[in-house]
């Protein structure tokens, strides 16, 4: 079997015949001691697994599959993350419910040199209109700690929008983009901070 990426491909071989093929080797062995010691005397024989997904290119309508890499924190492709559209500050209805921000805590695992852009996405009732504020991230070694960089520790970093400062709308969504190989970066949590109206202006 071929299993298609992008940027390549790879043969799986196939199966044994007669058996599948995870199947345990045929070949016994005697174990000493006692039998319920026998998965840490290789009685056991593990199998490698991979985690992929299909996928349907729906310009081309060509399909191919996915093969994920959770070990990989440093894509060789333009990589994008999400997350939610902050609809209702805990209130309904949320749209006409307008939020000012002013900052973003970003913990995360320092594994290494990275660049990144933080995006913040809200609705503008005068624009009628979406608008995306783009903050461009660095994590790097601070002065005096080369040395220990990465430790691969929890850190906290405080990041207020690039030269507007404060923004102001509804329906925010945080979002993270990294070019292709900029660098290894593990987010562990992410906190959008500022203050709601308490009643819809609509």
């Amino acid at each position: 079997m071929i299993i298609y990426y992008p940027g390549g491909s790879y043969t799986i071989p196939d199966p044994p015949t007669g058996g599948h093929p995870t199947a345990p080797p045929v070949k016994t062995t005697k174990v000493a001691g006692s039998p319920g010691l026998i998965t840490s005397t290789g009685g056991l024989v593990g199998a490698g697994e991979a985690l992929v997904t299909p996928v349907l290119n729906m310009i081309t309508g060509r399909s191919y599959i996915i093969e994920h890499f959770s070990s990989i924190f440093d894509p060789d492709e333009p990589v994008e993350y999400d997350f939610r559209q902050e609809a209702n500050y805990d209130r309904f209805p949320g749209e006409g419910r307008s939020a000012s921000f002013h900052r973003i805590v970003l913990k995360y695992r320092e594994i290494g040199k990275a660049k990144f852009t933080l995006g913040l996405t809200v609705f503008v009732q005068d624009k009628d209109d979406f608008v995306t504020y783009l903050t461009p991230v660095e994590i790097k070694a601070i002065k005096g700690r080369e040395k220990v960089f990465p430790d691969f520790k929890i850190h906290t970093r405080i990041i207020r929008p690039a030269k507007v400062g404060v923004i102001t709308g509804e329906r925010p969504q945080v979002t993270i983009t990294s070019d292709a190989n900029s660098g290894p970066w593990e987010i562990t949590k992410l906190v959008l901070c500022g203050n709601a109206d308490e009643v819809s202006e609509q």
